[in-house]
């Protein structure tokens, strides 16, 4: 069984724009930088859906595409210097069967792979989970199953491990949305936003962590993240929700930039403005549509007293979002950015 909304990403019916495809990987590379001037890693990882390794069980009726998101997203985050774990390489070099066969995520099997390709990515060491794996097995009922069967009760049979690490008191099941695990045998910690393909795959990093973190939050507050005090950020996202890297704005203070000079061209974009969740910062948000924007550009906030980069993402065709510090609320705003290879200017209205 395969998931529905997939199915726009295997026969690429709804590419990244070449805007988009920048945006998306500038809003990561953002976030890296924020980690980094923080003294933390960053690393990003996409979760392949599953006809992206299983094609060929497929439905006949639907073509694969030569060029996906994720290929387009891969190139401009190897321009920008994206830190990035490429576990389609990794799961598709296998013969084994990774992801069930009645549902939408990978099997243990297929979470280990990829946990020891991100843990060679991150400590480059080579990591094996294989002397905890257990005798026993148990049985796994499938997502895509239970909404087309919901009264069946077909099983699939799944490995399972002998792990050594503990959760917090807080703990009731793997869908919580904050986890908190320890476990004194391994070093480092590391604070992991993830989403349902963590199910299977946090208690791989939660052993090889002394300490870990794994939250569902979403937008990414990295704000709230470094208060866990990690030495390393991942952020993990299934293929289908690389959309979201367009929608939804981390939540982090929008880094300073050197005065920049712009062009004003005499024009006025509206934009809004909300308290946000950050401390001793307010959100200013809006959309550049109708603007001839290069591709390749970034969104800058001109403030009276300085000049901050937006994330290219929010609500709209071309949207941005900043975080900017409430000393700058009331100070005439503009928005620039490059348009024909030159760097020009437009006055923001509440």
């Amino acid at each position: 069984l395969f998931y529905n909304s997939t199915i726009s990403d295997y026969t690429g019916t709804e590419l990244f724009t070449a805007r988009q495809s920048y945006a998306a990987a500038h809003v990561l590379q953002l976030m890296q930088e924020y980690c980094e001037q923080n003294g933390v890693q960053f690393c990003f990882t996409i979760a392949p859906n599953k006809n992206s390794l299983y094609g060929s069980q497929m439905p006949t009726r639907y073509a694969a595409a030569q060029t996906r998101n994720v290929q387009l997203l891969a190139q401009q985050m190897q321009q920008q210097g994206v830190r990035y774990a490429d576990l389609f390489r990794v799961l598709s070099a296998s013969d084994e069967q990774l992801y069930y066969r009645l549902d939408s995520h990978w099997n243990m099997r297929g979470a280990q792979l990829a946990a020891q390709a991100l843990l060679q990515e991150l400590n480059g060491a080579e990591t094996s989970f294989d002397a905890l794996k257990t005798e026993a097995l148990q049985p796994h009922t499938g997502d895509l199953y239970e909404m087309v069967y919901p009264a069946g009760g077909e099983t699939e049979q799944d490995i399972t491990f002998d792990f050594e690490y503990s959760y917090d008191e807080k703990f009731h099941s793997a869908d919580d949305i904050t986890i908190h695990t320890e476990n004194p045998s391994a070093e480092g910690s590391i604070f992991v936003y993830r989403d349902s393909f963590g199910i299977n795959l946090h208690p791989f990093l939660a052993q090889s962590y002394g300490r870990a973190c794994f939250s569902r939050n979403m937008p990414y507050r990295l704000t709230a993240a470094l208060e866990e005090q990690p030495d390393t950020i991942l952020i993990e996202l299934v293929e289908r929700n690389l959309n979201w890297l367009l929608e939804r704005a981390p939540e982090m203070p929008a880094p300073e930039r050197t005065a920049l000079q712009a062009e004003d061209r005499g024009e006025t974009l509206s934009a809004q403005s909300s308290d946000g969740r950050l401390e001793g910062y307010f959100c200013l948000t809006g959309d550049l549509s109708g603007q001839q924007v290069d591709e390749d550009s970034p969104v800058y906030i001109l403030t009276e007293s300085g000049a901050y980069e937006a994330s290219p993402c929010g609500e709209g065709e071309q949207p941005f979002t900043a975080y900017l510090p409430e000393a700058v609320r009331g100070q005439t705003l503009s928005v620039a950015f490059r348009s024909g290879g030159k760097l020009v200017s437009c006055t923001l209205t509440d």
